[in-house]
C-alpha cells in the first residue's frame, strides 16, 4: 500500500478572485470621481474650506494693518503710547465703526498682501515684521484714508 498523498493542483482561482474584486472596486471608484454629482460635491467642498480659510486670513491681515495704520497716525501726533491707545480702542470700538474701518483698510489688500501678512503672523510678530507693516503702509495707505482712520480713532480716544 501506499501512502502517497495526492497534492492538489493550484489553479490560482483565490489570485483571480482577489483582482476581480480589485477591479470592480477600483472601477467603483474611477466611476463616482467621474460621476458629476460626486465631483461636484468633492470640489464644493474644498472650494468652500479655501474660502473659509481666506476670509480668516484676510480678517487677519485687515485687523494688523488697521492697528498699524491707527498706530502711524498716533505716531505722527507725537503721541508716545500710541501702540497701547490703539489696542485700547480696537478692543472697545463699535462694530458698525471697526466694520467701516475694515472696509477702507480691505481696499488695499490683495493676494500678495494676504499672503505676507499670513508669513508674518505666522512666523510671529517682531520688530522686523511690524517695520515691514509700517512700510506698507506708508507706501500704500491714501492721506485721506489715514485722515478718516484718525477722525475715528479720535472719536474713541476721548473716552477713554
Amino acid at each position: 500500500m501506499s501512502s502517497r498523498r495526492r497534492r492538489k493542483k493550484k489553479t490560482g482561482a483565490g489570485t483571480v478572485f482577489f483582482l476581480i474584486l480589485l477591479i470592480a472596486a477600483g472601477s467603483v471608484v474611477l466611476f463616482s470621481l467621474t460621476n458629476e454629482s460626486f465631483a461636484d460635491k468633492l470640489k464644493s467642498m474644498t472650494t468652500e474650506k479655501v474660502k473659509a480659510k481666506s476670509e480668516e486670513v484676510k480678517a487677519k491681515a485687515e485687523e494688523k494693518i488697521l492697528e498699524q495704520v491707527l498706530e502711524q497716525v498716533i505716531e505722527s501726533t507725537g503721541d508716545p503710547e500710541a501702540a497701547e491707545k490703539v489696542k485700547e480702542v480696537l478692543e472697545n470700538i463699535d462694530e458698525e465703526d471697526m466694520q467701516k474701518a475694515k472696509e477702507m483698510i480691505g481696499e488695499y489688500i490683495n493676494k500678495d498682501t494676504i499672503s505676507d501678512v499670513k508669513d508674518m503672523i505666522d512666523e510671529g510678530i517682531n520688530e522686523e515684521t511690524v517695520s515691514e507693516m509700517k512700510d506698507y503702509v506708508q507706501e500704500n495707505i491714501s492721506e485721506e484714508d489715514k485722515e478718516q482712520l484718525k477722525e475715528l480713532f479720535e472719536k474713541y480716544r476721548n473716552k477713554f
